[in-house]
């Protein structure tokens, strides 16, 4: 059920239906959406930068399906023209990017871009607001991130 919710959510997004984006994420929140339970409730483990296939494959560790999720966004968009959602998982520690499906049906794929913990999120990370959506915000957020694991914490 719940990666029934999250992928509707993004199949909403992805279909530009902003107005009821925002409600059905407050529903979700919530848990009283009657398409699942709580959005940010999820779990995960993989290496630095490793690729997925789906949120299935994502959501298939234990740790990543109970742990909280922190949304860090819902359209970074990449020079190529795609675009996805980033968010990071408390358990795991790790920031990962959904790439939504485009007109083509390409897409779907997950990305862990690396471990982080929380403190170095909120500080080293704080202009994210700023730079989601804009053009190439994607390859923004993916140099930061790399920063982040070149320098000692």
């Amino acid at each position: 059920m719940r990666r029934r919710a999250s992928t509707q959510l993004f199949e909403r997004e992805a279909a530009g239906d902003a107005p009821q984006l925002s409600s059905f994420v407050e529903e979700l929140r919530r848990g009283s959406s009657a398409t699942g339970p709580k959005l940010f409730h999820v779990t995960a483990s993989a290496p630095d930068t490793s690729t997925l296939p789906s949120l299935d494959a994502l959501y298939a560790d234990p740790r990543r399906r109970r742990s909280r999720e922190r949304d860090l966004g819902l359209t970074w968009r990449a020079r190529d023209g795609s675009t996805y959602r980033v968010a990071w998982i408390e358990e795991t520690e790790e920031l990962y990017a959904f790439r939504h499906l485009d007109r083509d049906g390409r897409g779907g794929g997950v990305r862990i871009l690396g471990r982080i913990p929380a403190a170095r999120v909120e500080r080293e990370l704080r202009e994210w607001p700023a730079r989601c959506g804009a053009d190439a915000s994607y390859e923004w957020l993916c140099r930061q991130v790399r920063r982040l694991r070149a320098r000692p914490r």
